[in-house]
């Protein structure tokens, strides 16, 4: 256990391994909108301080939890060749953290797979702000699920376990550089129908 911007914990976690799995960080948009500046320091300076420690341990591949949120408002299908535009603290953070990567795999040859999430739900989810995990709350609480809008806005869900499928697929992928993979459903599916 500890924080990915304690350079002694990241350098005792990381010594002697293959492959860093990097899932640590700010996890969401509403976090990045109250305090831009601690999703900052966790996305971009810890995300550094792990490619640091990682350079100087010759790691064999690093793995990156990323977020449709690089992407931005689009009504376009999201894949890995949409242009960047992020619309808010957290996609720019994750953006950045993103290029850290590949120019830490170009200049010092560290093998980078980044996964971009879409929307995970599943067990484990209950202190996500995200929607399915925020309408569940509702429901057992017999509360009212707003839906801001028409409905018909859409997200992409995918369920925890085929995310750690899509990871350990990862950690025997072989690159030589760095590749971004979007990993979602690849389904569209309106709030107003999640909400039935």
């Amino acid at each position: 256990k500890g924080n990915i911007l304690d350079k002694e914990k990241v350098e005792s976690a990381i010594k002697n391994i293959d492959i860093v799995i990097h899932l640590a960080g700010n996890t969401g948009v509403e976090t990045s909108l109250d305090n831009p500046y601690i999703d900052l320091l966790n996305n971009i300076v810890g995300t550094l301080n792990i490619l640091d420690i990682s350079k100087n341990n010759k790691i064999k591949k690093l793995i990156f939890s990323s977020s449709n949120a690089v992407i931005g408002v689009t009504r376009r299908r999201i894949t890995e060749n949409l242009k960047t535009n992020p619309s808010n603290p957290y996609g720019v953070s994750k953006l950045s953290a993103e290029s850290y990567i590949k120019v830490f795999s170009k200049i010092y040859g560290i093998p980078s797979i980044i996964l971009r999430f879409g929307n995970v739900y599943g067990p484990g989810s209950k202190n996500k702000t995200s929607i399915i995990p925020k309408f569940i709350k509702k429901m057992k609480n017999n509360e009212v699920c707003y839906i801001y809008g028409d409905g018909e806005q859409t997200r992409d869900f995918i369920y925890v376990d085929d995310l750690i499928d899509a990871i350990y697929k990862s950690i025997n992928y072989r690159i030589k550089n760095s590749e971004i993979f979007q990993i979602s459903g690849g389904k569209q599916t309106t709030i107003k129908k999640l909400s039935h």
